[in-house]
């Protein structure tokens, strides 16, 4: 039992001891202290872009409607 308990113990204990060190910066030029990175744009993007409203209408066979949304509207595909 005591075995158990030390072996439970031991990854915790060594785990405090490894967050005691700091780690080196990976990327340094990341930081938000570096002045020579300057402003990143922050807006976001427009996420409905060409958006169109279509009203609703009576079930159609799809096949037709398929066809006059395709990119030959009204054509044979």
């Amino acid at each position: 039992m005591k075995i158990l308990t030390l072996v439970a113990l031991l990854p915790t204990m060594l785990g405090g001891c490894a967050a005691a060190s700091s780690l080196p910066a990976v990327l340094p030029h990341a930081l938000p202290t570096n002045a020579n990175l300057g402003l990143q744009r922050s807006s976001g993007a427009n996420v409905i872009g060409t958006y169109t409203a279509r009203a609703v209408t009576d079930p159609k066979p799809w096949r037709e409607v398929n066809d006059l949304q395709g990119p030959n509207a009204g054509g044979n595909s």
